[in-house]
């Protein structure tokens, strides 16, 4: 009976159950309007619909933005404060935002021009690294490579010692071939041929070690050493330098030694800026058991560029002391000698921010006695 509706095999009974062309029965395959289809083309839920708009692998989706550089140009020299420019393109196309680093070092703002005061990075290489955000989240990436050049490497005046080996070129400018030294002497260095940030200058004389320090300058280097160490007569003063890279250099002095007269310790070095040590250093406020001075720069005393400052230690035991200066608690210099002082550590002060600092000077010897100072200075680069 085609009309009978509780017949369950009539194929035209729109409520039977097991009628596959029943447009409400819930689990036909076929009807497009059925929400809980899984391939239903207009579900906007549905993960595998690739027109839906929440669909990461739709390929209408709009593309994540790129960020490019104006400024500065690829391998540019920098130096003082430069402006980064940058430009966002793609992706959403509007509310564009962006981060800027140099080095490690996250620039403030949100672009896309910046402000980079490069004097607070050593010189040499360092990579810029830029993101861009559109207005729905999406982010782009691009470097450039730079060279920060805020130092001024002067030549060696005429009369540098020539080096005789190593890739790098060394010149000794003090003390002069034939020089008679005695007590504590200086040694004056300048290299070239390299950019690294951090360069390790030793002295030896007649064969044994005297000092050594750790800068990013690359001339004047000055680094006192004790000529009580050796025999009088003529010695062999050997300098050398190993930059980051691994790179060296060497320069030999033939020089007199003569103490058999107790002397002064030598003038400060040449060229200027130069420490200029008093023999009897006044003491200041110490702490730890040995005593510790810092004669220059004194307290108040307003610095800029590269300072020199001169420390003196007494009550050590043995004949190694590490010298270490401190600005506001950041390590800047120092110095391993046998010399009791003066000790004379270069401090760039463009790497420090201008304003009041408290320099510190330290000292351990050979039997790890220690001791400290400070004096408050001012930056004004």
């Amino acid at each position: 009976d085609p009309t009978d509706p509780t017949n369950p095999t009539d194929p035209t009974n729109p409520t039977d159950p097991t009628n596959p062309t029943d447009p409400t029965d819930p689990t036909d395959p076929t009807d497009p309007t059925d929400p809980t289809n899984p391939t239903d083309p207009t579900d906007p839920t549905d993960p595998t619909n690739p027109t839906d708009p929440t669909n990461p692998t739709d390929p209408t989706s709009p593309a994540n933005p790129s960020v490019t550089f104006s400024a500065p140009s690829v391998g540019a020299t920098v130096k003082g404060t430069v402006t980064v420019t940058l430009g966002g393109s793609g992706g959403s196309g509007s509310g564009y935002t962006y981060t800027l680093k140099a080095g490690n070092t996250t620039l403030l703002g949100t672009g896309p021009s910046f402000s980079w005061n490069t004097t607070t990075l050593p010189d040499g290489p360092v990579t810029l690294s830029a993101i861009v955000k559109d207005s729905v989240g999406r982010t782009g990436s691009a470097t450039r490579s730079v060279t920060v050049a805020n130092q001024t490497t002067t030549p060696p005046p005429s009369g540098g010692t020539p080096p005789p080996s190593g890739t790098l070129r060394l010149a000794v400018t003090q003390p002069k071939p034939a020089t008679t030294v005695s007590g504590t002497a200086w040694a004056v260095m300048w290299l070239e041929g390299s950019t690294s940030t951090s360069n390790t200058y030793s002295v030896t004389l007649g064969g044994k070690p005297v000092g050594s320090v750790t800068t990013a300058s690359r001339g004047p280097v000055s680094l006192a050493y004790d000529t009580r160490v050796v025999a009088d007569g003529t010695q062999s003063l050997v300098a050398t330098v190993k930059d980051a890279a691994g790179q060296t250099g060497t320069a030999t002095v033939s020089i007199v030694t003569s103490n058999g007269v107790a002397g002064s310790p030598l003038p400060s070095p040449s060229p200027s800026p130069s420490p200029s040590p008093s023999p009897s250093p006044s003491p200041t406020p110490t702490t730890g058991t040995l005593r510790v001075s810092i004669t220059q720069p004194t307290g108040s005393a307003t610095v800029r560029g590269t300072t020199w400052a001169v420390l003196w230690v007494d009550g050590q035991s043995g004949t190694s002391n590490t010298f270490q200066l401190f600005a506001d608690g950041k390590l800047v210099a120092s110095q391993v000698t046998s010399s009791r002082g003066p000790v004379s550590l270069p401090w760039v002060t463009t790497s420090t921010p201008n304003g009041a600092v408290t320099l510190e000077g330290r000292v351990k010897d050979a039997a790890s006695n220690t001791g400290s100072t400070s004096v408050n200075v001012t930056v004004a680069n």
